[in-house]
C-alpha cells in the first residue's frame, strides 16, 4: 500500500468510528461489560433446606452463620449457605430470633417463654424457658459469656400486652427483670464496642454498661418503629407504615425520614458501615442508604418474600423470611467498621 492509500484507509478508519450509530453500539457494549460486576453484588438467592418460616438469622463470619425457625429448629451453614445441619432444640415452638457471640456461644428465643444457649456452637442446648408460658420473646442479645439479654411482650390478666425485658449476668441461670419506660420493646441492639439499644414506642433506651443502667431519649413521636441498627454515630429507625428516621449523633437526636408508602411495614434494618445501611420487610422491599439515611433508593432481590431479619458480617449480608428463603448480597467495594 502506497502513502497516498494509506492516508486514505486511515481516514476511512476515523469516519467510520465516528458514525453515531457505530458510537451508540460501542457505548452498548461498554454498558455490558460493566454488568458482569454489577449484578454479581445484587442480592441472590440461597438455598435452605426446609420451607419453614426464618424469623432470626446470626452470622458471625462470611460463611458461617444460624438461622432459627417458626417450628423451634436451629440450622447451622459453614459454607455460606450451600449446605445447613440442622437441629430441633424446641419442636414444634416458634422461635423468633437467634443471635450468636462467636462460633460456639449463642442463644435463641420465641413464643411460650422459650429460652435457650448453646456453648459449642449449637450440638447441645441448655434449656433456660421461664416455667411462666405466656411470655413471647422476641429479640435476644448475647454480650459476654456471662451477661445476656432478652425482650418480648406478655398478657396481662385483661389481655393487655405489656413489654418485658430480662438479664443475665451468671450465663443463663438466672434472669432479673428490667424496669424501663416505654411500651412495647420492639428490638435489641448490640455490637462490640458500642451502647446497648433498646426500642420502644416513641423512645430509644441505651446503656453503657451491659444493661445494667439505662438512659432515654424520644424518636419520632407516635411512630411504631419496629427495627433498628448503628454503626458509629449513625443510626436507623424503621417500621410500620414507611416509617422511617435517622440519627447522625449516636441516638440523641432524630430525623423522620418516612420511605416506601403507607403500607410499606420495615422488619429489619442493618447498617453496614457508617454511610450506608438497608431497611428491609414485607413484600420483599429493600431500601438502601448511602448517606447516612438521609436518601434511600430501591433494591431489587433475585426472589421476593416478606424480610424477617438481616445479618451483615463484614462486607456480606445475609436477608431471611417467610417459607425458608434467604438471600445474601456481597458489598466489596464498602469500608466496614
Amino acid at each position: 500500500m502506497n502513502a497516498t492509500a494509506a492516508k486514505v484507509y486511515k481516514r476511512r478508519q476515523r469516519m467510520t468510528m465516528l458514525n453515531p450509530a457505530r458510537l451508540l453500539t460501542h457505548c452498548a457494549l461498554f454498558l455490558l461489560t460493566l454488568t458482569g460486576p454489577v449484578l454479581s453484588q445484587e442480592w441472590k438467592k440461597v438455598t435452605f433446606p426446609i420451607p419453614h418460616d426464618l424469623p432470626g438469622v446470626s452470622f458471625i463470619s462470611k460463611d458461617t452463620g444460624f438461622v432459627c425457625t417458626v417450628e423451634g429448629t436451629v440450622a447451622r451453614t459453614l459454607d455460606g449457605g450451600k449446605s445447613w445441619k440442622t437441629r430441633e432444640v424446641s419442636p414444634g415452638n416458634p422461635f423468633e430470633d437467634v443471635c450468636f457471640k462467636n462460633i460456639n456461644l449463642g442463644a435463641v428465643c420465641g413464643r411460650r417463654g422459650a429460652l435457650f444457649l448453646t456453648r459449642d456452637g449449637g450440638i447441645t442446648w441448655e434449656n433456660h424457658s421461664l416455667k411462666d408460658t405466656l411470655p413471647t420473646f422476641t429479640d435476644v442479645e448475647v454480650f459476654t459469656p456471662a451477661v445476656s439479654m432478652v425482650i418480648g411482650i406478655v398478657p396481662d390478666s385483661l389481655g393487655r400486652l405489656n413489654p418485658i425485658a430480662l438479664r443475665t449476668i451468671d450465663s443463663g441461670h438466672t434472669w432479673v427483670p428490667i424496669r424501663t419506660l416505654g411500651l412495647g420493646y420492639s428490638e435489641l441492639f448490640y455490637r462490640d464496642g458500642s451502647p446497648v439499644f433498646l426500642q420502644a414506642m416513641g423512645y430509644l433506651f441505651s446503656s453503657n454498661d451491659l444493661g445494667k443502667s439505662w438512659s432515654s431519649v424520644p424518636t419520632v413521636e407516635g411512630q411504631l418503629g419496629r427495627a433498628m441498627s448503628f454503626a458509629g454515630n449513625t443510626g436507623i429507625l424503621a417500621g410500620l407504615g414507611g416509617m422511617c428516621a435517622y440519627s447522625i449523633d449516636g441516638g440523641i437526636n432524630w430525623t423522620a425520614n418516612p420511605q416506601g408508602t403507607a403500607s410499606s411495614v420495615f422488619i429489619a434494618a442493618e447498617m453496614v458501615d457508617e454511610q450506608t445501611g438497608f431497611i428491609a420487610g414485607r413484600g420483599g422491599e429493600i431500601l438502601r442508604t448511602d448517606d447516612r439515611g438521609r436518601t434511600w433508593t430501591v433494591e431489587t432481590p433475585e426472589v421476593k418474600f416478606d424480610i424477617l431479619d438481616l445479618s451483615r458480617v463484614g462486607n456480606r449480608i445475609y436477608a431471611v423470611g417467610r417459607e425458608g428463603k434467604i438471600l445474601v448480597r456481597n458489598l466489596p467495594t464498602l469500608k466496614t467498621k
